[in-house]
């Protein structure tokens, strides 16, 4: 049975849109019925999930105890029923306190619908006093699939293809106990074959339009075909002046393998992937559930975005972006090779009077291992990073609009300054900054000389309250003798070892990279109790996490949203919206 508390129902009104500035709805998963899912197909309902939001500020009707004790408890459980429905019908229906009580809250009303045969299903659940949420289930009660607004504004659609059998279609509100009339309507979806085909170098024409077949998450959409021959780098290019584009690749067996869409730094929506020689679908629809529109879609082969002039360390070289540029993360790049014959620390400089620049860095297996952007906003990115021997790719690019101008790029090779010098018995102090000499791995490091007259046992303490201390002992060749991570107090380091007369060198450094601050060095006999033990701790860096290190790709991904954040104040038809959460919650 239902619960027997005390409900309180809400109704929302409409006509109250909320919106932030800058702000995204999130949405709640969509699942598609019968169909695996891809990694950018849960990607795209992300991407898909950035409309206009429009949340009703809400009309509290209070249930008063009264009317909820006169509910026979004797009566049909109406978690256990349903109403029937066919293909092609349309009823309507009201949520309210007496329906099925959802686990989060939400009123839901269950619909019965069976299939004889295997059918493409259109399902759109519209209400103007809640924000309607659809959920379908098979025959045992599982979520094959859900949509929150795909058929426009507050309205949900789902667009599946089912096998013959029986299911449950619960209409339902996307937040708790709101209750008010809705219209249900179950259909035969349109057709989705292609509406021509495209040959490279080719640009044909549109339009969005009602009766087109429909995208699986909402939407109006047109399929185009394309047949290749041999496998090869390919650029879509989909314009419209009507709606926010959405473009989508599709295998031969229907299922999405890339996308992208529009509003990025070239203003609509662009592609540039490899297909392998086959048979392909291409997908022309937006990101807005209703919207309809004239489009243009051109296809051709693109230009490479394999390495190319091979920077030569000292260098300093022009260029100028474009939007016709390889398109790399969205955004128009240049790019560049760079060779190392021996493990060296690099520093890259790319500055621009007319965009805010942004650097990638990737290795000969096309991962990227470090990136730079304008921090300061001053028209300056910088990467500095140690390097092994190898090949390497680099991309000068920006997430600015318009994506264009000029550039200059420097890259050379990190000269360490010469070693300070520190006496036994002595305490130093020192900072680490940007502007330091980078050791193996990345970090910036600092380096003192020390000269022994005598045999002895010596103590080196590495303490820092800015960063995790990390301390390495070289003798005069530049041999490593000892390292320590943790062996101080805390995070500080400490190398307890006897020192025969003669030069070394003292590494201060951090152990994760991006780590600066101040420090105090501090070279010693050891306390009596340890003065005549070699306690030689050589102990390389171990895998804890560096506090401030970051992986390239992981901060590539928030770096975009902060670039798209940044766009949203000046870049003309960036659309705002507001945040809405999962089913039954409410910001």
């Amino acid at each position: 049975m239902y619960s027997s508390e005390t409900l309180t129902v809400v109704e929302e009104d409409p006509m109250k849109i909320h919106t932030t500035a800058g702000g995204r709805r999130k949405k709640s998963a969509s699942t598609r019925a019968s169909a695996r899912r891809s990694s950018f197909e849960l990607f795209l309902y992300a991407l898909l999930c950035l409309g206009v939001a429009a949340c009703g500020s809400d009309n509290t009707v209070g249930v008063d105890e009264d009317e909820d004790e006169d509910v026979d408890e004797d009566v049909t459980n109406p978690c256990l029923v349903a109403t029937p429905i066919s293909i092609g019908e349309s009823v309507g229906g009201r949520l309210n306190a007496s329906d099925c009580l959802q686990p989060d809250g939400a009123f839901g009303e269950r619909w019965s619908l069976s299939l004889s045969d295997q059918t493409d299903v259109r399902i759109d659940l519209a209400s103007s006093a809640f924000d309607a949420f659809l959920e379908l289930q098979n025959d045992v009660g599982t979520v094959i699939a859900q949509n929150d607004d795909a058929g426009g504004s507050l309205d949900s659609r789902l667009v599946v293809t089912l096998q013959a059998g029986s299911y449950i279609i619960l209409a339902r509100s996307l937040f708790s106990r709101r209750a008010g009339d809705y219209q249900l309507t179950v259909s035969e979806a349109p057709d989705c074959s292609p509406v021509g085909s495209l040959e490279l170098g080719q640009t044909v024409t549109g339009a969005l339009a009602d009766g087109d077949c429909l995208f699986e998450f909402g939407g109006n959409m047109d399929n185009w075909s394309l047949s290749l021959t041999s496998t090869q780098r390919l650029r879509f290019d989909l314009k419209s002046s009507d709606f926010t584009e959405l473009l989508l690749v599709r295998d031969q067996d229907g299922f999405i393998v890339n996308g992208a869409s529009g509003g990025g730094p070239i203003g609509h929506a662009r592609l540039d992937t490899e297909l392998s020689a086959g048979d392909w679908t291409i997908s022309v629809t937006t990101d807005f559930g209703t919207a309809l529109g004239t489009y243009e879609l051109t296809v051709d082969v693109a230009p490479p975005c394999t390495p190319g002039t091979d920077l030569v360390l000292g260098e300093t070289v022009t260029g100028d972006l474009s939007p016709s540029d390889c398109t790399d993360f969205g955004s128009p790049a240049d790019s560049f090779g760079i060779t190392l014959t021996e493990e060296t620390a690099i520093s890259i400089h790319l500055k621009s009077p007319d965009f805010e620049p942004f650097l990638i860095l990737r290795d000969a297996n096309g991962l990227d291992i470090a990136i730079g952007f304008d921090e300061m906003r001053d028209g300056n990115a910088r990467i500095r990073q140690s390097l092994s021997a190898g090949s390497y790719a680099l991309f000068a690019a920006t997430f600015s609009f318009p994506p264009e101008g000029s550039y200059q790029l420097t890259v050379s090779e990190v000269v360490c300054d010469d070693s300070q010098a520190i006496d036994f018995g002595q305490t130093v102090t020192g900072t680490l900054d940007t502007d330091d000499c980078l050791r193996p791995g990345g970090a910036f490091q600092e380096s003192w000389g020390l000269v022994l007259a005598n045999d002895t046992t010596a103590r080196i303490d590495l303490e820092s309250v800015a960063f995790d201390a990390f301390l390495v002992l070289k003798d005069s060749d530049g041999n490593i003798l000892a390292t320590d991570d943790d062996g101080g107090t805390g995070l500080n380091s400490r190398i307890d070892r006897a020192l025969t007369a003669g030069t070394y060198e003292i590494v201060a450094s951090a152990f994760g990279t991006g780590q600066t601050g101040a420090y105090e060095l501090t070279v010693d006999v050891p306390p009596p109790a340890t003065a005549a033990v070699d306690t030689d701790r050589t102990t390389a860096p171990g895998p804890k996490p560096s506090p401030t290190s970051d992986n390239g790709t992981e901060k590539l991904r928030r770096l975009r949203m902060e670039y798209e954040a940044r766009r949203a104040e000046s870049l003309p038809g960036f659309l705002e919206g507001s945040a809405k959460d999962q089913p039954g919650s409410e910001r």
